[in-house]
């Protein structure tokens, strides 16, 4: 019987992160190949629309109709931050979640969450993003400036400065903030 039970337990414990797996691996999927870095103007929004297997842009002439979605809906070859309102939240809570993670302790990580929600208020004018860049702002402040040095931590765990884990970026989207108070 007890073996049972720790077979129950375990494969549940599996199931339960398989789930996890499976929305980082979306959360990945999206901030490595499903921005909007296509064409001449590129921004760090997402994609509304991408091809599954080839991560591009879809358009009208290769995605078709969606019964039930009007054309004039669809944001195919751009982005669309109100419906990915429900991917910010998962970012916000994987960035709780998996706070040991090594791409989470890196100042750029916080830079492009803090850009994504500074450009989303700008688009949508909705408070709750500015508010979400401030508290990711200030996660990062705690994270690579705690210590009063004005040069950010590689990382939560390298105590030196350099440049391409993020540094300049996290301070540029401090900047960018400051600006929108």
């Amino acid at each position: 019987m007890i073996l049972g039970l720790y077979s129950f337990v375990s494969k549940e414990e599996n199931k339960k992160a398989r789930l996890l797996e499976m929305v980082q691996a979306y959360a990945d999927a999206m901030i490595e190949k499903g921005r909007d870095n296509y064409g001449d103007l590129q921004s760090p929004l997402f994609a509304a629309a991408l091809d599954r297997f080839g991560m591009t842009l879809g358009s009208i002439e290769n995605f078709s109709e969606i019964q039930g979605v009007r054309k004039s809906d669809r944001s195919l070859g751009g982005a669309n931050p109100q419906e990915d309102r429900s991917l910010y939240a998962i970012l916000y809570e994987l960035t709780e979640i998996t706070a040991d993670e090594n791409e989470l302790q890196k100042p750029d990580a916080f830079a492009k969450v803090v850009e994504h929600m500074i450009n989303t208020y700008q688009l949508t004018g909705a408070e709750k993003y500015l508010r979400r860049a401030d508290y990711f702002a200030w996660l990062g402040i705690d994270l690579f400036l705690a210590d009063g040095n004005p040069l950010p931590m590689a990382t939560n765990q390298h105590d030196h400065y350099e440049a391409i884990t993020g540094g300049p970026d996290f301070m540029y989207a401090l900047l960018h903030l400051y600006q929108k108070y």
